[in-house]
């Protein structure tokens, strides 16, 4: 039980660091796009 806990917590936390940097990609496509329109 403990084993598959441990699994599951691992998982979980490559999950939480992938989705940490899909939204820092997303809030670096939105400076960039914020960007643009200021400019033109």
């Amino acid at each position: 039980m403990n084993h598959i806990l441990h699994h599951a917590f691992v998982i979980n936390e490559k999950m939480i660091r992938l989705l940490g940097k899909a939204i820092a990609f997303a809030n670096i496509i939105k400076i960039e796009e914020k960007r643009k329109c200021s400019i033109g």
